[in-house]
């Protein structure tokens, strides 16, 4: 399965839509996270426009998340 996007991709904006965000230095309320080329873009509390994808984790916190990459003797 080849899962390489060949340029085709959607110049859509997408966002994530949760009821809190740990950001760097700050902890910030209800609001929306810019998603782009697959890193978190810009946050903002306002509705973005009417063409954006929005993941909707409302009830949710959103963190960024630690990936061991250890593999010892792998």
């Amino acid at each position: 399965m080849n899962t390489c996007n060949s340029g085709s991709e959607s110049s859509k904006s997408m966002f994530i839509f949760a009821d809190q965000f740990f950001l760097e230095g700050k902890v910030v309320g209800s609001g929306f996270l810019e998603i782009k080329h697959g890193k978190f873009g810009i946050f903002s509390e306002n509705w973005p426009d009417k063409a954006a994808e929005i993941i909707d984790y409302a009830g949710y916190w959103i963190a960024p998340g630690l990936v061991d990459t250890l593999t010892h003797g792998f």
